[in-house]
């Protein structure tokens, strides 16, 4: 065996060996591929930021709408209770009092991203 081929043998067994932890749950012994995957897919401890408000949170929290309130979930709940209104279902008082109370969380959302603008333009002029 030339000593290229040794190596290229030593490191490949090394890689075989190599076990992984993740930094953020408690899973353990993971090879490269694994965690890799892990990390970004299957972690429900690692923090995500939503593309469309930047709010950090953990992916286990993401979806939970009392965590993570954003224009664009708000958006989409308010778009699809007004196609249900529309087509009939469930017409009753309570829904439309939601609706109400999801525009005036964006227009509360949108006043708060007007004030964190202003003032940042206003740091940058000092």
């Amino acid at each position: 065996m030339t000593y290229q081929k040794a190596i290229a043998f030593i490191i490949k067994e090394q890689k075989d060996n190599l076990k992984f932890k993740c930094d953020f749950c408690d899973l353990e012994n993971l090879s490269f591929d694994e965690y890799i995957s892990h990390q970004e897919n299957d972690c429900q401890s690692i923090e995500v930021e939503c593309t469309a408000c930047e709010y950090s949170v953990k992916r286990s929290d993401f979806e939970n709408k009392d965590q993570h309130w954003c224009e664009k979930n708000l958006k989409e709940m308010i778009l699809k209770l007004r196609k249900d209104l529309k087509e009939g279902k469930g017409v009753d008082k309570e829904k439309k009092e939601q609706i109400e109370r999801l525009e005036n969380y964006i227009k509360d959302y949108q006043r708060r991203i007007d004030d964190l603008q202003k003032r940042k333009e206003n740091l940058e002029k000092e």
